[in-house]
């Protein structure tokens, strides 16, 4: 993969997105305040500004370019502020008090969470905003509170609620927004962060001996252990594409089995990771052009393969945009063949920096004659 910064004026705080267009949507600071941002395809950064408050951050991107997040109002308290969801020209809809969007998908529907204090107790439920504004509580597992992290072109909301025992449990709904329990790989608890097309998802969860694994489930919910990079080694997901590649990051713990809500408060980055059908691999390791970087989370990845994320340069943090090498080995099984031209066709008329050999911007008859002239198979033909 080939490795670019993202530019524009301000000191980065991070990237959290990419859709299939390569806009990528962020968190900046500019004087001294946090301000969401979306850049075009080629990179150039616009300020999303504010619902009227000091800040604004920004967690996702669907595929015509609508931003969700939260933001500062004039009303809200200090640190608090509304979720918000952007047109395609940029300007914010305030999507209602205490609540927060983690998620959009293509239709405009925002998954997140609500706040509410009872009694004096702060709890927050999932929920599912529609294009309309109008706005569906998801409820928990048994438990007192709930978040929705991901949502589908059907609507699925994959999250995190809490069973009856207060432990955090994964979960995934359908389309009506019947919830499931997705369990853990043996612990106590688990995170279900990303979910794709077909109904996949993407987290982590506890293992028996109390280390933190990276899984990914069937249409059917059942679990597979993606395992680690290393012992000791905290895995946190942050997406994945309708492929079902996988990016992530892995952190070593202070302490062998520690499972933690936010995990950078105590735990050390190691580096970003990404799945390639379904091994964990350090992204670092792949990378043909770091120029000296060293890549500590991957935060999005779209159909494409494009992934983004946060970088260290120098001591100071980057955002980073990765572009897959183009190669007419297209399943990645170290030869050309047929198997590789169809894949390639299927792309045709696509903008697919993986398969886009002659670099026109876009995947063509040019391209699937380079790779004829590569195949290894005697049924290839001119």
């Amino acid at each position: 993969m080939n490795g670019s910064a993202i530019s524009g004026k301000g000191a980065y705080l991070g990237v959290a997105a990419i859709n299939n267009a390569g806009q990528v949507t962020g968190t900046r600071i500019v004087d001294g305040s946090f301000h969401a941002f979306i850049t075009n395809s080629s990179g150039q950064m616009t300020d999303l500004g504010t619902l009227g408050g000091d800040f604004s951050t920004a967690t996702a991107i669907n595929n015509a370019g609508q931003v969700t997040d939260y933001s500062q109002t004039t009303t809200s308290p200090t640190g608090h502020g509304n979720a918000f969801v952007t047109n395609s020209s940029g300007q914010m809809t305030d999507l209602g008090n205490d609540t927060q969007g983690w998620a959009i998908n293509d239709a405009g529907q925002v998954t997140g969470s609500v706040s509410s204090v009872t009694d004096g107790n702060y709890n927050y439920h999932a929920i599912v905003i529609n294009s309309n504004g109008q706005m569906t509580d998801l409820g928990t597992l048994g438990g007192d509170r709930s978040s929705g992290w991901a949502i589908n072109n059907a609507g699925q909301v994959t999250g995190t609620a809490q069973i009856t025992d207060g432990s955090d449990h994964a979960f995934v709904t359908d389309s009506n927004g019947q919830k499931t329990d997705l369990g853990t790989l043996g612990g106590s608890q688990s995170h279900g962060r990303a979910i794709n097309n077909a109904g996949q998802v993407a987290g982590e969860a506890e293992t028996a001996d109390g280390s933190i694994h990276a899984f990914v489930t069937n249409s059917s919910g059942q679990m597979t252990d993606l395992g680690t990079l290393g012992d000791g080694h905290y895995m946190g997901v942050s997406d994945i594409n309708n492929a079902g590649q996988i990016v992530g990051s892995f952190f070593k713990a202070p302490a062998a089995g520690a499972f933690v809500t936010n995990p950078t408060a105590s735990f050390k980055y190691s580096g970003a990771f990404v799945t390639d059908n379904g091994v964990v691999k350090d992204l670092n390791s792949l990378v043909a052009n770091s120029a000296g970087s060293t890549l500590i989370s991957a935060n999005g990845i779209n159909d494409v393969g494009q992934i983004t994320g946060t970088s260290i340069l120098n001591g100071l943090i980057h955002a980073f945009l990765l572009t897959p090498v183009a190669s007419c080995d297209a399943n990645k099984d170290g030869k050309v063949n047929v198997t590789d031209l169809s894949i390639i066709y299927t792309a045709k008329n696509t903008v697919n920096p993986a398969y886009d050999l002659d670099g026109d911007g876009k995947v063509t008859v040019r391209d699937m004659r380079i790779c004829v002239l590569k195949c290894n198979n005697a049924n290839c033909q001119p």
